[in-house]
């Protein structure tokens, strides 16, 4: 009888060895979620093409709004607010960047519906992870 306690106290030792409990704080949950995301989320060439997408973007847009400064032009759109579309948080631009630029890629380069849907996920998982 006291060599099986011994055995299931011995184990009980192993096994809290093997995953230490950790105060859960919000930074911790947090540190485990973001890794557990890394690990289990999304497949890295997934996660490769939204941050392309995300980067090509960024270039499209300061390229945009270099243009509608250097010209001066005035069409309803705030070039000021433009310029700000993916810095932050979503703005009322947002969706009108987003539009230009799927346009752009879509409709000027004739690029498939895939390229859409993918630079639309890439921004819903970017503003999902915000939250």
């Amino acid at each position: 009888m006291v060599q099986k306690a011994k055995v299931q106290k011995a184990k009980a030792q192993k096994s809290k060895a093997k995953s230490p409990f950790i105060q859960p704080t919000t930074a911790n949950l947090i540190a485990t979620r973001d890794a557990a995301l890394c690990n289990f989320g999304r497949a890295p060439a997934t996660t490769e093409a939204y941050s392309g997408y995300l980067k090509r973007t960024q270039k499209f847009l300061a390229a945009l709004v270099a243009h509608r400064r250097a010209n001066q032009i005035i069409d309803g759109l705030d070039t000021n607010l433009l310029a700000k579309v993916f810095s932050d948080t979503p703005n009322k631009m947002t969706v009108t960047a987003l539009g230009l630029y799927i346009s752009q890629k879509c409709f000027t380069e004739e690029l498939g519906l895939s390229t859409a849907s993918g630079i639309q996920s890439a921004f819903a998982t970017l503003y999902d992870q915000q939250q």
